[in-house]
């Protein structure tokens, strides 16, 4: 799934921070999100996002993400078609250096979040309501990272 997409950059700059980030495909089609975390000028973050989905099934319940990370903590974020400027569901996931993981998250326990506030009065993520697919660093987890994603699928 995370081949058949494009992926852009959104990072601190929004709000003038220096961090810097990239997205690209491996030619085994892994997903290469890396980069530079700054804090300079109040800044911390750095993600991607991809296009536009295709609808997904109404009956899906949980998303599969298999990963090579750096011993760094990132965010999945799942954007909802219905809510616009920014909010996202998101499920936090620790990785180890240089290990391959999975990790398996149920949609109905995702929060949503708004520019880093939760927003607990929104209703549970569904699946046919899934337009894009992100991934974030944040948390003052300044300097290089990188994570490879191998897979990401919904059943």
């Amino acid at each position: 799934m995370i081949s058949n997409l494009q992926w852009n950059s959104i990072n601190d700059k929004v709000m003038g921070g220096k961090s810097k980030s990239t997205a690209r495909l491996t030619e085994d089609a892994y997903l290469i999100f890396e980069g530079m975390v700054s804090l300079e000028n109040n800044g911390g973050f750095a993600s991607i996002k991809s296009s536009r989905m295709d609808n997904l099934d109404e009956d899906i319940t949980k998303c599969t993400v298999s990963f090579q990370g750096d011993g760094k903590t990132y965010h999945l974020r799942l954007y909802p078609k219905n809510y616009r400027n920014g909010v996202a569901y998101t499920k936090t996931f620790k990785t180890t250096q240089d290990s391959v993981q999975s990790i398996t998250i149920f949609l109905d326990e995702m929060e949503a979040h708004f520019r880093g506030t939760k927003l607990p009065d929104l209703p549970k993520l569904k699946a046919s309501e899934i337009a894009h697919i992100g991934f974030m660093i944040k948390d003052k987890q300044e300097g290089a990272f990188q994570l490879g994603i191998q897979d990401l699928t919904f059943s």
